[in-house]
């Protein structure tokens, strides 16, 4: 064992080293693919990996798999599964309350508490109070502890295998529960083997429920999760619902005379024309810009090189050993990656090398519309400063 520490340099952490009936190794490190597909996996090959994954999508089939035998049952009967997470204790009572009022008008609905990545014991204090104010909860803390790390064992997997959340849809799903920051909490709906997964942030989703008397008659049409899209997919939702806030300026993004000179720079897509159209249009008016407001990007290729950049960060970071708990860039970088296609659009705008502001959206388009209510605080904060504070209020 020693010969083998010394030879393999192997450290202090668990691993799962596999070889072949001639002693030669075939898996340096097999516990991500038994923490993923417990002895489904195998005999833990690489070709083995490989093929498991050409048969997963993002469900909550593969999020709870073999957590819990209950959760394993519910899944295989097709229920509703909500999975929500948060350390804020207010915010779990205002959403639990709301839920409950779901399931009281007939919704079935299963409702399952894992707290945050790297769970402490905050979320222990909060899986008892919840058990005995709200609801049963079915997880212990070790099965939480143990779904993060199902979460964190696929995001190995897939990155060592060479996929990107850009062109891999259940890392992009990974990546946004592992490194979901947002202290009002979060929510993933689901059924079954089924791919249609809702995932919502905590203000976005109370909102909504709160809209429940409206699209609660779609439910017996659309089922839950079908009636709960249409409130969520814009533009059906009436009003902002999503997530701003300033972001550091990683140097190097943007060159040239717009950033040196100090100029409101916009950066902004989309795959919807319609709300680019209405956008750009709107943002012009704010600029007062004699022609146009921005120009598009004129290869294809140069745009490919701009999220290829942010992959490049990512991977860059990752090999330094930074983590987004304690480097602020990683996070921004995960959420611009994520950009899903429910989005009509977003935008970040900045100011020289200064600080960000990132909308999605609805919510920067009515931030722009209603510029005359705001104009005047400009010369006194800034544009950003002020966009950011009206931006504030129609969040809250």
């Amino acid at each position: 064992m020693n010969f083998m520490k010394q030879e393999r340099k192997y450290g202090d952490e668990s691993i799962m080293v596999v070889l072949d009936s001639e002693g030669t190794i075939t898996n340096l490190n097999a516990l991500d693919m038994v923490f993923i597909w417990g002895s489904e996996a195998y005999p833990f090959s690489l070709s083995r990996e490989n093929e498991l994954w050409d048969g997963e999508h993002w469900t909550m089939q593969l999020m709870t798999n073999e957590i819990h035998p209950i959760l394993t049952q519910w899944v295989e009967e097709g229920r509703n599964i909500c999975i929500y997470g948060s350390e804020n204790l207010d915010w779990i009572r205002e959403f639990s309350a709301k839920m409950k009022e779901i399931k009281d008008a007939g919704v079935q609905l299963e409702m399952i508490y894992v707290g945050k990545n790297n769970p402490n014991e905050h979320v222990k204090d909060n899986l008892i109070t919840i058990s005995r104010e709200m609801h049963s909860n079915l997880l212990s803390f070790t099965k939480v502890q143990f779904f993060w790390l199902r979460l964190e064992s696929m995001r190995r997997s897939k990155s060592r295998l060479g996929n990107t959340a850009s062109t891999d849809h259940i890392l992009a799903g990974v990546l946004t529960l592992l490194y979901n920051n947002d202290d009002n909490g979060w929510a993933v709906f689901g059924k079954g083997f089924s791919t249609d997964i809702v995932r919502v942030q905590g203000g976005e989703i109370i909102q909504c429920l709160n809209l429940f008397r409206q699209w609660g008659e779609n439910v017996a049409q659309l089922e839950f999760i079908g009636a709960l899209r249409t409130v969520l997919e814009p533009p059906l939702l009436d009003g902002p619902c999503n997530h701003t806030e300033f972001i550091p300026y990683s140097e190097g993004l943007i060159e040239g005379s717009i950033m040196a000179e100090g100029k409101h720079l916009c950066l902004y897509g989309g795959e919807d024309m319609d709300w680019i159209r209405k956008f750009t249009t709107k943002a012009r008016d704010v600029a007062k810009a004699a022609e146009k407001l921005s120009d598009v990007l004129p290869d294809l290729t140069l745009i490919w090189f701009f999220w290829l950049r942010l992959e490049s960060m990512w991977h860059s970071k990752v090999q330094q050993g930074s983590t987004v708990e304690v480097d602020p860039i990683m996070p921004e970088i995960v959420r611009m990656l994520s950009f899903g296609s429910r989005y009509q659009g977003w935008a970040v705008i900045s100011r020289g090398s200064a600080e960000m502001a990132r909308a999605i959206g609805e919510i920067i388009f009515k931030s722009l519309e209603e510029y005359s209510k705001w104009n005047e605080q400009v010369v006194l904060e800034g544009f950003i400063a002020t966009l950011f504070d009206h931006i504030y209020e129609l969040r809250t």
